[in-house]
């Protein structure tokens, strides 16, 4: 598996809009408590919600979350 980095501007604007519909489902959507959750959950209190998604969008997250993340997400695009 290559090297992941942060999602930028100018990666791939399927795969940021992905990764930003992730993080809301993840603050909005979910239902169980799990560390990520708490993570972002905390982070929307101290910044703001939309900065909780942005965050969790660009790698605010442990690295190995972000691998398993772009990697669904890459091969749900392939599907596609």
């Amino acid at each position: 598996m290559g090297e992941v980095e942060l999602v930028t501007k100018q990666g791939d604007s399927m795969v940021r809009k992905l990764l930003y519909e992730a993080a809301n489902s993840i603050l909005t959507r979910s239902r169980g408590n799990f560390a990520l959750k708490t993570w972002a959950q905390k982070f929307a209190k101290r910044r703001g919600m939309r900065k909780a998604r942005v965050a969790l969008a660009k790698g605010g997250l442990p690295s190995s979350c972000t691998r398993c993340c772009v990697t669904a997400l890459s091969s749900k695009r392939e599907v596609r």
